[in-house]
């Protein structure tokens, strides 16, 4: 089949975070003129944007790898990158790269193709999409038409609120959930802060996670009381800044959990033997104690009651900080009610309900439960079953005989699992074939610049339909291989995508992002493990986004030379 002309194509990205610019970006620079990035935002960033980042936060990474290779960074290297930082970074990058492509207060409604799907077969030109969208600013609606559709909303733009959660019209105090709370600082702090000299008003949050923790610690600083309740917090890395790049910006991480495919010998020795396995079982335990006590979390407290280092994917990067949650939390500032949950409202309407039946007063409820999946509401249930958007039982029942994944945590049951079958992460494996729909951003990676830039790659290789990119020949392959891929998930993380929403678990490959870029980067037929080293020193080479800065070249290169040859 021939490749197509890239400029006459019309095609839009929903959203405009990290995933989007990168992925605009890449299209634009192969041919893609006819591009078009639609955000309901006022500005770029997605969860960088200038609305919602708030005072004191800092990027939970400190490696700071969450930009791209075609445009350095500032202070990356010195220690975690300020909210602040990456949102300039974004504004910078959009404008820069993406300047008129961008289509900002405009609510994607609804997504979907001209006609009723019909029998999956490859065509030259695919019927294209039709999108509904809204105007935020005047509230007008039209339809747009694309012929291509690449999904960038990630897994942080839907809060989520369980039903038991819901706040009754009988509730007297507000409730607001975490994504809420930041966009609305200004008028939520002045009302809880005590003005006559009386006892402070009390603020319950509910959960564990990284967002609770920040607004728990930010409203103790203004004085407010504060009680998190949870069952299991977040659990968390914690090293001195100063590591030396080989351990902290290394594959070494990476080589220590193990991935679907085990791809050199370092990783078998310590995967398959019990040798290597006492050895990671080590690291992983060494690294836990480790990060407690540089936090100087005491021995009873309930932070650690944590859930694991090595099995979750709930895993923060944490830095000791003196006015820190866990310093807050240590020197009884914070108070912590713990392990219980919050399972509903007092009957005096001004009170949280816990499962022990105990009530908990409160002035106001703010709610870490987490978010939704950011697709429910682009696509109605018959189109994203015909697509391949929708949850599957999973049907593969493979097994992994690791040494390390031998004693797994309880693990939900069969019938209460699910996952999605999405090829790379990238492409519904149904729709494989119409090279038409992409997703950037929904694998669940410790490294977003880096995961993202190659997506975009593959992406971009995609729809030009680059005779170089090895795809599966059928939808029932696809299909196949995404069923395998949700087996190890199941396996490796235990009831994590029980905890992730659908458009961030289209594949969790966290520690192990550099194996799943380099196949990413051998699917396009392109060199991988980039970093380099040799047998003795390449687990211990310093990983880069700037190893990627030449892949648009290298793809052009073998596109010219492909078509030479036939």
């Amino acid at each position: 089949m021939s490749r197509i002309q890239p400029s006459t194509v019309a095609v839009a990205i929903v959203g405009a975070g990290a995933s989007a610019l990168i992925t605009g970006k890449t299209l634009l620079n192969d041919g893609f003129d006819n591009l078009t990035l639609i955000t309901r935002d006022s500005t770029p960033g997605g969860t960088w944007a200038g609305e919602r980042v708030y005072p004191a936060l800092r990027l939970n990474n400190v490696h700071g790898e969450y930009h791209f290779s075609s445009l350095p960074m500032p202070g990356v290297g010195a220690s975690r990158l300020k909210g602040s930082q990456l949102t300039d970074y974004m504004e910078s990058f959009a404008g820069q790269y993406l300047k008129g492509h961008i289509r900002f207060r405009t609510e994607v409604i609804n997504v979907r193709r001209p006609n009723a799907l019909e029998t999956i077969i490859e065509s030259e030109v695919g019927e294209g999409w039709i999108m509904t969208v809204r105007n935020l600013k005047d509230g007008s609606t039209e339809e747009l038409k694309f012929d291509k559709i690449v999904l960038c909303t990630g897994g942080c733009s839907e809060p989520n609120i369980p039903t038991e959660l819901q706040p009754p019209s009988s509730l007297q105090i507000p409730v607001i959930h975490s994504s809420k709370f930041w966009v609305n600082v200004e008028n939520i702090v002045p009302s809880l802060q005590s003005t006559d000299g009386g006892s402070s008003p009390t603020v319950v949050l509910v959960g564990g996670g990284k967002s609770t923790q920040d607004i728990a610690a930010f409203l103790c600083k203004k004085g407010i009381r504060t009680k998190v309740v949870f069952e299991t917090a977040d659990s968390f890395i914690s090293a001195p800044d100063w590591l030396p790049a080989f351990l902290r910006r290394s594959r070494l991480m990476s080589i220590m959990s193990p991935t679907i495919d085990l791809r050199s010998r370092l990783e078998r020795f310590l995967h398959k033997t019990r040798i290597g396995s006492m050895i990671v079982q080590s690291y992983w335990e060494s690294l836990q104690s480790n990060s407690f006590n540089l936090l100087k979390i005491p021995r009873d407290s309930p932070l650690r009651r944590t859930h694991s280092v090595f099995w979750s994917i709930r895993v923060n990067d944490e830095s000791y900080a003196t006015d820190s949650f866990f310093t807050l939390c240590t020197e009884g500032k914070i108070e912590l009610i713990a392990p219980t949950r919050v399972i509903g409202y007092g009957h005096d309407g001004r009170s949280v309900l816990l499962k022990s039946g105990e009530t908990i007063p409160a002035d106001a409820v703010i709610l870490g439960t987490g978010y939704g999946s950011s697709w429910e509401r682009l696509f109605d249930k018959q189109t994203a079953d015909d697509i391949g958007l929708n949850r599957t039982i999973p049907d593969s029942f493979e097994k992994w005989d690791y040494e390390t994944l031998k004693n797994p945590p309880a693990a939900r049951p069969k019938n209460e699992q699910w996952a999605l079958s999405i090829y790379r992460g990238l492409v519904p494996a149904k729709s494989i074939l119409r090279h038409d729909l992409a997703i950037n951003g929904a694998v669940f990676s410790s490294n977003n610049g880096y995961t993202f830039e190659a997506a975009a790659h593959w992406i971009s290789s995609y729809f030009l339909r680059d005779p170089f990119l090895k795809l599966p020949s059928s939808v029932e392959a696809a299909m196949a291989e995404t069923a395998r891929v949700a087996a190890f998930v199941q396996q490796r993380y235990p009831n994590m995508l029980l905890w992730t929403s659908d458009s961030y678990s289209a594949n969790i490959v966290f520690f192990g992002w550099p194996q799943y870029v380099d196949q990413l980067l051998e699917d396009m037929s392109l060199p991988s493990v980039r970093s380099g080293g040799n047998w003795l020193t390449w687990a211990f080479s310093t990983v880069s986004v700037e190893e990627l800065k030449t892949l648009k070249n290298e793809r052009g290169s073998k596109r010219d030379t492909t078509h030479q040859s036939l």
